[in-house]
């Protein structure tokens, strides 16, 4: 029973891992010239090379600990490259007289918070697999303290990204763009929560904030293309 259930997960974390991974290759081949686009494309690829990384490669053999600890710049990579694209699209918008040095601020901040996430990860990776990963599905885990030393950090690029997309709706964007935008303030606590969540639930958050968001660009583009034909 037990082995049927890691079996059910394995499978589930690989379907994840693929789609995820097909979301970036289509954000790149869709659109490789635009510095946004290419952003979301390495973060959705980041998200399904660490799922694979982490779930589905320990399946096949036994991953020394040396390279376990290489594992968390794939996800440090996937938070820098979201917060990103926050930056690239906040930059396309005109500001007026709005001051927008606070929202670039919070981006820098977020990625800054994830390199401390990578640091950690390479400095302490017992740790992170025993207290932090799948935390919520072990008894005591998210009462440790070093489960609030890597969750800390993720906290944070969630909040500054989710605060800089509000902060960007001041400057009133057109309808579409604010799609996009609550399509991404919509992910980002499920792809957020996925790090903590037990190995049941963090594929199917994952899978959420991924089609989330991937509906709401597909939106986006859409009627961008329609707009260019008109």
């Amino acid at each position: 029973m037990v082995e049927g259930s890691l079996q059910l997960y394995f499978q589930a974390y690989l379907l994840v891992a693929l789609v995820c991974a097909g979301m970036g290759v289509a954000f790149f081949v869709a659109d490789r010239r635009t510095p946004s686009s290419r952003a979301l494309a390495l973060a959705f690829a980041a998200i399904g090379l660490s799922l694979w990384l982490h779930m589905v490669l320990p399946q096949w053999f036994d991953v020394p600990l040396w390279l376990w600890r290489s594992f968390v710049a794939v996800d440090g990579i996937a938070m820098v490259a979201l917060l990103q694209w926050i930056y690239y699209v906040r930059a396309t918008l005109p500001s007026a007289a709005l001051r927008t040095r606070t929202g670039d601020t919070l981006v820098r901040l977020g990625q800054g918070s994830a390199a401390v996430y990578v640091l950690l990860g390479v400095v302490a990776p017992a740790a992170r697999d025993a207290h932090f990963l799948n935390a919520l599905a072990l008894d005591g885990s998210p009462h440790h303290l070093w489960f609030w030393a890597f969750a800390s950090p993720v906290l944070v690029s969630s909040v500054s990204g989710t605060l800089s997309l509000l902060l960007l709706l001041n400057r009133r964007p057109d309808a579409l763009e604010q799609l996009r935008v609550f399509a991404m303030l919509l992910a980002i606590p499920l792809l957020g929560a996925s790090f903590a969540l037990p190995p049941q639930w963090a594929p199917i958050s994952l899978l959420l904030g991924a089609l989330v968001f991937l509906i709401g660009a597909m939106r986006y583009h859409v009627e961008q293309g329609r707009r260019g034909v008109f």
